[in-house]
């Protein structure tokens, strides 16, 4: 046990954010880029002894370094001393920057204050280029303001206002920085169609800039930046990579660094440090020479690699003493210390900082963000020192200061810290047994995190991963709480609201995915949908598997079974392996028939271990309520694997229940199978196309489609996107069938198809989808991926399957989880096909129909054929 460190210490209060890139996207408010600060000029203006540009070009200069407060004082001064002069458009323009200043401080009533302030001097000067620029000014200042307080529609009106100014003005700079910022807002509404629209625009006015332009490096670093969050990986490379050019061949010094930082934030982690290490070589100043050695720092830590971490710390702590007081200085030591207090590194031997190292760089911290009045970095210090003592289990100093935290950041609606520290007390008042004040925190904490979604959605890749460590365990943890009394005793509306909980984090991790906050749910009960299915929530938790059921018109169970996250991950590991890449030998000529090699125990024992933590303690429940549908919401791992293919021992679990997944009941289109005619659009690949093999039984299985219902085939070149999409537009298709190479990952760009003239991910599958339900009316009733795969070497490949699903605007997917036998896949598929003019049956008893008949076969009865199909979305 540590002793308390700070008795002597008056405690203070400011801001950070869990990681250095994470700070740097939402400092920023989430918007692309910052206005430029302008320099107002008046002919004919009497300079004063506190001449107003003067006071300008100093707030300017302390705002690129990161002392907000004493722009702000600057620019105060300067707005009264252009306001004695009544020179109307400058004192607006000082005003704009002060307001920016209010807005880094997380001032936001002072800065919607200054705004409107800003305004009122407009209103009444001539409209002169000049004075135009400053409206534009004081409305893309407005536009960031909205964003950060999570307006995004009157973002976007500010924004709109201010490029039509610029537009008229033919001012490119302006122009460029309020069209990057709209495409930022556009991207997480969901609106992809119009963010690509923004930023193709955005692209094409900076290809025409002279290569002397100061704006190219930074407008395509930007632009880089913007591609990288919609997405677009291979575009963000280009883009950034034509940033670094254009900054080397102005030999601008602070844009290669920048642009080598950017580079890095986007690389793989390998890559990525040698990226920061090249920004850090060539940076001009000391300052972002230490941002880029940080972020190298946020890398070696979350590979492990502490033995390189050292030797870089301590060359980040040498410089340290060598920063001014700001804002960029005090994150500095915040970010260092976020690293250390990392557990990896924290309970590593020896730690990677000590207790007394921890507390001696936070109350530096907290005595310069009191100096320069920066309450952020005072909220981040205060809420770290209290992690400090949480990790030390001194739970009364670790409640105070997690409280100050709490309420430093809640006074300036820094909701990405109110809710860490909402988390943190949580953590504290469980570990001290205090379960009601623990739960109580965890819900608060989820409160906070439903209000800055966007924020979350607009940040950069290594924020988004973060998701899965800092935002995810919320939810379990509460899940956790709230089962943890005997399955018996639980009360009815804790099961119900651990049941709310996981649904809400299958809607989270879904936004994560596509990036923007899109997914639109209703609140459902399984009776409402189908009285003859049940519906499991089967939950990963670090010490057991908690199950809940759904039956129909009866009370929510839930049963534990003590086993740990590591084992049930594992299981899960070994058992996709064993029957997705059986030990099979197969006939010359690919993948036919194949035979297994080894023991079907291999495969057996595994499923049968995870039938007896998912569904034995319910088989009772099951047979007795006579459903003959199992709906299942998984979760983790649990996406990867089959639910058909676990085993009771004596059979299948298909054997006993038609199957099918779904994200959860409040992601559902709960309507049946349409009364209609069988029509199918059918696109495939046989030939090779990219580093993908040639699939040569897909030919097979368009005839025999074809054979089964009435179809339009685009078979290799015939199946480009051009076509494809003509083709969605022009007709209704009930059905959408594509054989052909493609991928389910964890995020957007690892879940793909495959096109003869390159690939669809899945948000612009979503676009060709819906746009073409507009067009003709129609719903898609079933999309078909027959020859996808998880992406291996991914604890949650599977999450893509679910995004497509999702995201694609048709009721229902039917998907395989791995690349199966072509030959195999045909007569599956002639099989469902012949059944789907029956419209008494629903999709689910079809699927399964197919899947038996196979398994009935002698030499298709290896799971490896027939487990892979999974249908995902509506089964009626």
């Amino acid at each position: 046990m540590v002793k308390p460190l700070y008795c002597s210490i008056q405690i203070r209060w400011r801001r950070s954010l869990w990681r250095w890139l994470l700070i740097v996207s939402l400092s920023a408010i989430a918007v692309v880029g910052l206005h430029p600060v302008l320099h107002p000029s008046s002919p004919g203006v009497t300079v004063y002894a506190a001449d107003p540009q003067s006071l300008m070009q100093q707030g300017r200069e302390q705002y690129a370094a990161g002392q907000y407060t004493a722009a702000l004082e600057q620019w105060q001064q300067a707005a009264q001393g252009y306001a004695a002069q009544e020179a109307g458009a400058n004192a607006a323009s000082a005003l704009s920057n002060q307001a920016l200043a209010h807005l880094k401080l997380g001032q936001y009533e002072a800065a919607q204050t200054t705004i409107d302030t800003a305004k009122g001097w407009l209103s009444g000067v001539s409209a002169t280029d000049y004075n135009r620029r400053v409206l534009a000014q004081v409305l893309s200042t407005e536009g960031q303001l909205f964003m950060a307080q999570g307006d995004a529609t009157r973002a976007l009106a500010s924004f709109a206002q201010a490029i039509k100014i610029y537009e008229a003005l033919d001012d490119e700079t302006g122009l460029l920085r309020a069209q990057l910022n709209q495409a930022q807002i556009f991207r997480v509404q969901g609106r992809i169609p119009e963010t690509l629209r923004s930023l193709d625009a955005v692209s094409a006015q900076l290809d025409e800039l002279p290569g002397e332009s100061s704006l190219k490096a930074t407008g395509y670093r930007q632009l880089g930046i913007a591609l990288q969050r919609s997405g677009d990986i291979s575009g963000a490379d280009t883009v950034l990579r034509k940033s670094l050019e254009a900054a080397e061949q102005r030999g601008d010094a602070a844009d290669i660094s920048a642009a080598w930082l950017s580079l890095g934030n986007l690389a793989p982690p390998t890559v990525a440090l040698d990226y920061y290490r090249q920004a850090a070589q060539v940076a001009p100043t000391t300052l972002s020479r230490i941002q880029a050695q940080v972020n190298a720092l946020h890398l070696l830590v979350d590979l492990g690699f502490l033995s390189e971490a050292r030797p870089l710390l301590s060359e980040i702590l040498v410089q340290l003493p060598d920063l001014p007081p700001s804002r960029s200085s005090l994150f500095v030591r915040i970010n260092v210390v976020s690293q250390a207090l990392k557990p990896e590194a924290f309970e590593a031997s020896p730690p990677l900082l000590s207790t007394e190292e921890i507390a001696r760089l936070l109350t530096t911290t907290l005595d310069e963000a009191q100096a320069i009045g920066d309450a952020r970095a005072e909220t981040y210090s205060l809420g770290y020192l209290g992690r400090l003592y949480e990790n030390n289990q001194q739970w009364d100093e670790a409640i105070e200061l997690t409280r100050r935290a709490s309420l430093v950041s809640q006074s300036i609606d820094a909701n990405v810290a109110t809710y860490q520290w909402q988390w943190q007390l949580g953590r504290i008042f469980e570990a001290q047994g205090e379960t009601e004040a623990a739960i109580a925190a965890f819900e608060q904490a989820l409160t906070t995190l439903q209000r800055l979604r966007s924020d979350l959605v607009a940040a950069d890749r290594d924020a988004r991963f973060s998701f899965r460590q800092e935002i995810e365990p919320v939810y379990r943890d509460l899940v956790s709480l709230l089962l943890k009394t005997d399955a018996a005793d639980t009360p009815q509306e804790n099961i119900f609201q651990a049941r709310d909980v996981i649904e809400s984090l299958q809607v989270e991790e879904l936004v994560n995915f596509f990036r923007a906050d899109c997914v639109v749910t209703q609140s459902q009960q399984i009776e409402q949908i189908d009285t003859e299915s049940a519906i499991i929530y089967p939950i990963i938790l670090e010490d057991r598997v908690e199950v809940i059921l759904g039956l129909p018109g009866q009370p929510l169970l839930h049963q534990p079974t003590d086993v740990p996250r590591s084992v049930v991950e594992s299981s899960l590991d070994q058992l996709f392996t064993a029957v997705s890449t059986p030990n099979f030998t197969f006939p010359e000529g690919g993948r036919g028939i194949g035979v297994r090699g080894g023991s079907a125990a291999d495969y057996l024992t595994l499923s049968q271990q995870v039938y007896d933590w998912i569904i034995r303690p319910f088989d009772s429940d099951l047979q007795a309520s006579g459903i003959d549908t199992l709906v299942f919401v998984l979760d983790g791992k649990l996406r990867n694997v089959p639910m058909a293919v676990l085993h009771d021992g004596d059979q299948y679990l298909v054997e006993k229940y038609a199957i099918a997944l779904t994200p959860g009941l409040q992601l559902l289109d709960p309507h049946p199978l349409a009364d209609q005619g069988v029509e199918a659009l059918v696109g495939g690949l046989s030939e090779s196309r990219e580093d993908f093999a040639a699939l040569p039984f897909v030919e097979t299985e368009l005839e025999t489609i074809e054979d089964e219902v009435p179809s339009q085939v685009l078979l290799n070149e015939t199946f480009d996107t051009e076509t494809f999409a003509s083709q969605l537009t022009d007709t209704a298709f009930p059905i959408v069938h594509l054989a052909t190479h493609g991928q389910f990952g964890a995020t957007l760009e690892q879940t793909f198809i495959l096109t003869w003239d390159g690939r669809i991910n899945a948000n612009q599958l979503s676009q060709l989808l819906q746009n073409s339900e507009i067009a003709r009316e129609g719903d898609v009733e079933l999309l078909i991926l027959s020859a996808c795969e998880t992406a291996t070497g991914d604890d949650q490949a599977a999450l893509g399957l679910a995004g497509i699903a999702v995201r694609s605007g048709a009721r229902s997917t039917l998907a395989t989880l791995w690349q199966v036998s072509d030959l195999g896949t045909s007569l599956w598929m002639g099989d469902f096909y012949s059944q789907l003019a029956d419209t008494q049956q629903t999709k689910a008893q079809m699927i399964r129909n197919a899947q038996l008949n196979m398994l009935a076969t002698e030499e298709y009865q290896d799971p490896f054929y027939w487990a892979p199909f999974v249908l995902v979305g509506n089964w009626l």
